[in-house]
């Protein structure tokens, strides 16, 4: 009788053990996995603030190549009126 409850003793004590080392465990993978998803999260947000900084970009590209363009047929008509040859694109 007493060698069981030796053994219940023993196996409940390993299992103590057991269940404290999984559970640590669990709890230091939550608490990086909650960091991880912490940095996701972040890295998420400046992801969509860097891709609303390209469409800005974009936006004002367009705008500066159609006014490049405006100006370069511009400058082109007042050279012709003036009899001075046009000067090809991108030479001063």
């Amino acid at each position: 009788m007493e060698n069981k409850f030796t053994a219940v003793v023993i196996i409940a004590v390993v299992c103590a053990v057991l269940a404290g080392v999984f559970g640590y465990r669990f709890s230091k993978a939550s608490d990086e996995n909650r960091t991880l998803q912490e940095q996701v999260t972040t890295l998420e947000r400046e992801k969509t603030d860097l891709n609303i900084r390209l469409d800005q970009l974009t936006a004002a590209n367009g705008t500066l190549q159609h006014d490049y363009e405006g100006l370069k047929a511009e400058n082109e008509a007042l050279q012709a009126k003036h009899g001075k040859p046009a000067k090809p694109a991108g030479t001063h």
